[in-house]
């Protein structure tokens, strides 16, 4: 018999000011809502005080400005708090190694251990399942017709809810093909802070470098104009301190200089 019901999970989403942790990038907002029989029976949300500047194309995709976390409690200030909430229960997340680098690394730096637990990563459950046209988490909305606040999109409270909504579509489809519950769960511990390429890069740029594969970015240009491109990356270079990474650039027909400060999404298709 396969279980479609969903068990009880923490749907959880982080806001951050940028995309590396392990170059200084923390969360600036973090939601935990614990969902049960498809209800909201606890949460946590609060925006979270980095104690450093948020990035510029951090706020052009998050819309959260240092005016709105200077009186907001820091992680170690409720780092506690979110572990005791973590622990013991499943985990439900939309690319699980971005947020889980972050807390982490976070947890690390606080000198807690991450409690290591059950997890469902639905753009895990995209690719490996589903053929969609994109898999960014609000495309899969619109192609499942899911309807959402456009204007609420990339904060962090309902990013985790639209994870939920999208596990139960997933759910609903994937038990005419025999594939339950226990087919989708895996393990926190699964995603690897250590690693040294993931100290510099998100995972499908990292997994690209020097093969030619093509991976599509939304990049914010000296005139802070922010523009999606298709690039192919080369290797990670530095220069007086700052992170470029080298790509061939398909739109310019050349390879390329990309700040990673200014790599402000990963995306799955270009638009």
């Amino acid at each position: 018999m396969v279980q479609e019901a969903i068990p009880e999970v923490v749907a959880l989403d982080v806001e951050t000011t940028g995309l590396y942790p392990h170059q200084g990038d923390r969360i600036c907002e973090i939601a935990l809502l614990r969902i049960k029989s498809g209800q909201v029976v606890e949460k946590f949300v609060t925006l979270v005080n980095p104690e450093r500047e948020l990035s510029f194309g951090a706020y052009l995709i998050n819309h959260i400005s240092p005016e709105m976390l200077a009186s907001s409690p820091k992680f170690r200030e409720i780092a506690p708090l979110v572990r005791n909430f973590l622990q013991k229960r499943t985990l439900l997340m939309h690319n699980a190694a971005f947020d889980l680098s972050f807390l982490k690394t976070q947890m690390n730096n606080c000198g807690l251990v991450f409690p290591e637990t059950e997890l469902v990563d639905t753009l895990e459950l995209a690719r490996r399942f589903f053929n969609h046209s994109s898999n960014a988490l609000y495309s899969l909305a619109e192609e499942l017709k899911i309807n959402f606040d456009r204007t609420a999109r990339h904060r962090a409270e309902p990013d985790a809810w639209m994870a939920y909504l999208i596990l139960k579509h997933f759910l609903k489809d994937l038990k005419r093909s025999g594939i339950g519950w226990p087919d989708i769960v895996s393990s926190t511990a699964r995603i690897d802070i250590t690693l040294k390429v993931l100290e510099i890069l998100p995972g499908r740029l990292a997994g690209a470098l020097g093969k030619r594969k093509r991976v599509p970015i939304r990049y914010v240009e000296k005139d802070d104009r922010v523009v999606n491109r298709e690039i192919e990356p080369v290797e990670v270079l530095s220069e007086h301190g700052v992170l470029y990474l080298l790509a061939y650039c398909v739109a310019s027909r050349e390879e390329r200089k990309f700040r990673l400060d200014r790599i402000v999404e990963v995306m799955e298709n270009i638009e």
